[in-house]
């Protein structure tokens, strides 16, 4: 279990220390932090919140709270206005990540038990590029896909607000070029 003498350990100098740790047990640890004096020091630089997953058993007036609406926190509950026009507050952060990452790794416990510690090193270091890199592909293709989207929509409005009175051949062949695209692209992917 994290105490606070393992985090004032980890962040000795207050210029260094996170805005936010994120724990399961961020309740017990902020009442151990007060109970001791370490609080009154930290509470300027950092705060407690506790993950998601373990969060159900917490009301919103908890000092934990990941997502508090009274906006003493804006790095961690985002807005945005939906399809009806309606601000939507959402988490920015994944905090149940670790949670997520522990499950995966999970699934090789069998094969690391019997592993030397080198060989464990390795593969732990090993697993944690792959999934860093796995991760940040799915990212960067999830944020390609909104620019597409985004450049789409633009396209649309432009090609909606510009003079619609094109003559009907015109269309007519565009519509033959982009078939024979498509099909030309049908037979690529057949012959692949």
């Amino acid at each position: 279990m994290l105490d606070v003498h393992h985090i004032e350990h980890l962040f000795p100098n207050k210029d260094e220390r996170p805005a936010y740790i994120c724990i399961d047990k961020a309740c017990q640890v902020f009442k151990t932090a007060v109970t001791l004096k370490f609080w009154n020091e930290w509470k300027q630089t950092t705060r407690f919140i506790v993950d998601s997953y373990h969060y159900t058993n917490h009301k919103a007036t908890d000092e934990c709270n990941l997502a508090p609406k009274d906006v003493s926190a804006p790095n961690l509950v985002g807005e945005k206005v939906d399809e009806n026009e309606n601000l939507i507050q959402y988490r920015e952060f994944n905090t149940q990540v670790y949670e997520q990452l522990n499950a995966w790794l999970g699934g090789y416990e069998s094969i690391l038990k019997q592993m030397t510690s080198k060989n464990f090193n390795w593969f732990i270091h090993s697993m944690l590029v792959y999934h860093v890199k796995h991760v940040l592909g799915r990212l960067s293709s999830s944020q390609n896909e909104d620019s597409i989207d985004d450049e789409s929509s633009e396209e649309e409005k432009s090609s909606a607000s510009s003079n619609s009175s094109q003559s009907s051949s015109q269309t007519t062949q565009s519509d033959e070029n982009s078939d024979s695209t498509d099909s030309s692209d049908d037979e690529m992917h057949v012959s692949d």
